[in-house]
């Protein structure tokens, strides 16, 4: 969650914050990223899979310990 803003009243802070957003959303929702960029990141996005990424960066994990031996 992102810090919206921050008033001081009295002797208190009072914080009002963004709602949560994935920092894939935010790009998204940006007006300073490029169309280009945008339609890039939603294809690279569909063809994301959380499970085949864990396998892959628990092999390279285990080929570093092999070489760390």
């Amino acid at each position: 969650m992102k810090l919206r803003e921050k008033k001081r009243i009295a002797s208190r802070i009072v914080k009002k914050h963004d709602d949560p957003k994935t920092p894939y959303q935010r790009c998204l929702n940006s007006k300073f990223i490029s169309p280009q960029s945008k339609r890039f990141l939603k294809e690279l996005y569909k063809t994301l899979n959380p499970f085949k990424l864990r396998t892959i960066i628990d092999q390279k994990i285990a080929q570093i310990r092999q070489l760390a031996r």
